[in-house]
């Protein structure tokens, strides 16, 4: 029979709370939670609120709770309305996480032990696996609520070297196991992406602290909060500057919706408000499409607007967005980058800031900006080179770290001479003093006869350097002494 006897606001509820009685009953010698008076097992479901009524006078000084692990005897999704065995007393609860255990405030975990799982979790298992070692998963495992900021950023944690894909996933899972959100704050070089892995031209260098999102695909019934628009997508726009976002996807179809360029402008008069004028942006789901047993492939599809994707990924084919992405595959949407990894992405979310440089072909050189002199690279800067002009076709026009034709960071999108055809190249470290431009179809060099070696800034730009000295240098970084010695090109004051 349907049980509707309580009711009360809860965002969280997708339909009606199941109602559950609960007694206390000697079960072998020993005083026992159990449910609609049956002793045998329950299943809660994902995403569903519960009521505990807990009016039955055998409550009476036990006070039934719900955590996410065996190890924590807290839960902020779970709160007691009256004293039990008063009448109408009841506790709510509302389900979020993979692992449910029951457990009495005063007498433990044994009260609730004919319905809780009798193994430790997996996701714990697998952290002392990654780690050779039970420290870490000591640590994870004592997490009980999250800050209202979302930021996990304490010692405890900082002590954590996530330095492997099997570390870092084994890190994440448990905690979105064990905490009740889907979404997290974590320093970004916990995580692995300290300067000197990422490199200083990556858009990653600002995002000091990094949003995880854990994207799976049960309906967790919780938003990510101050960045989602008005479809709950994940703005990518939204993203502050000084932070960075990693989508946690181990599973199949485990997906995410994001939005990049939703703009919302100057109220318009209208006949019975002022309301403000929105711009849609493009709107688009990545999901994977492997399971955690298998390596991850990942696709895309669009939701709304037209999805135009840069990637040089080869299993993906940019006419009709169909194919797939893997490890270490890159795309561009509006200008924002996204990198796949071995469990779902990175992005820093605002568009990667490039210098744009005009190439054509003029007797059968390469020609920038309609000029010859030599360009100056700087280390710390993302070059776009434009080859939509029809003179371009044929050529592709990438670079060298040596007088070779061996390809050196940089990468074409679209086909040279059509339209929205560029490269993008960055110096990217501190050893390389010049670079050669080549044409790889043909691996002319003389192609680039104009302007071959092209010098490298050995400097840093005073913007970057100030930006990253309290995180990198600070923190350990060595600089070559030969950095601030010959700078050329302009002054960056």
């Amino acid at each position: 029979m349907k049980n509707n006897k309580y009711k009360y606001k809860n965002t969280y509820n997708f339909g009606n709370s199941i109602v559950i009685k609960v007694t206390v009953q000697d079960i072998g010698g020993n005083n026992k939670f159990v449910l609609n008076g049956d002793t045998s097992s329950y299943t809660f479901k994902d995403g569903y609120s519960y009521i505990f009524d807990t009016s039955d006078s055998s409550n009476i000084n036990y006070k039934i709770a719900v955590s996410n692990s065996p190890d924590i005897s807290k839960n902020e999704n779970c709160v007691q309305y009256l004293i039990p065995g008063d009448t109408h007393s009841f506790m709510r609860y509302y389900k979020s996480n993979k692992y449910t255990y029951i457990y009495c405030e005063t007498n433990g975990f044994v009260m609730g032990s004919l319905y809780n799982p009798t193994i430790t979790p997996y996701e714990f298992t697998a952290i002392e696996t990654a780690f050779s070692g039970a420290t870490e998963k000591n640590i994870v495992s004592t997490y009980v609520n999250v800050p209202v900021n979302k930021k996990l950023l304490d010692v405890s944690l900082n002590s954590i070297t996530m330095n492997t894909d099997a570390k870092k996933s084994a890190i994440l899972e448990s905690l979105f196991t064990t905490l009740p959100t889907n979404n997290l704050i974590i320093n970004k070089d916990k995580l692995g992406y300290e300067i000197l892995n990422i490199g200083i031209n990556s858009p990653l260098v600002y995002g000091i602290n990094m949003k995880v999102v854990n994207a799976t695909k049960e309906l967790r019934g919780m938003s990510i909060s101050g960045e989602t628009v008005l479809s709950t997508a994940l703005a990518l726009n939204k993203i502050l500057f000084y932070d960075s976002l990693y989508v946690n996807m181990r599973d199949l179809s485990d997906n995410i919706l994001l939005n990049v360029g939703d703009k919302i402008g100057s109220p318009y008069l209208s006949s019975t408000n002022n309301l403000p004028t929105i711009t849609r942006g493009v709107e688009f789901t990545i999901r994977r499409i492997t399971d955690s047993s298998n390596d991850a492939r990942y696709d895309i599809s669009s939701n709304f607007g037209t999805l135009i994707v840069n990637t040089t990924a080869s299993n993906f084919n940019t006419i009709d967005n169909t194919g797939y992405f893997v490890n270490n595959d890159k795309i561009e949407i509006e200008g924002t980058e996204i990198l796949f990894e071995t469990n779902g992405f990175v992005s820093k979310g605002s568009k990667k800031l490039y210098t744009t440089i005009i190439v054509t072909v003029s007797d059968s050189k390469f020609l920038f900006n309609n000029s010859t002199t030599k360009p100056v690279f700087e280390y710390d800067k993302n070059y776009k080179f434009d080859v939509s002009d029809s003179s371009n076709q044929n050529y592709k026009l990438r670079f060298s770290n040596s007088n070779s034709t061996s390809i050196y960071n940089s990468f074409g999108y679209g086909t040279s001479g059509t339209s929205g055809a560029f490269v993008a190249f960055t110096s990217g470290n501190f050893t390389a003093q010049s670079v050669y431009v080549f044409d790889s179809s043909n691996n002319d060099l003389n192609i680039g006869s104009l302007y071959n070696p092209m010098p490298i800034n050995n400097g840093i730009s005073k913007t970057n350097l100030d930006s990253i000295e309290s995180q990198t240098i600070d923190g350990g970084f060595t600089l070559p002494g030969t950095l601030y010695s010959g700078l050329i090109g302009a002054t960056d004051e």
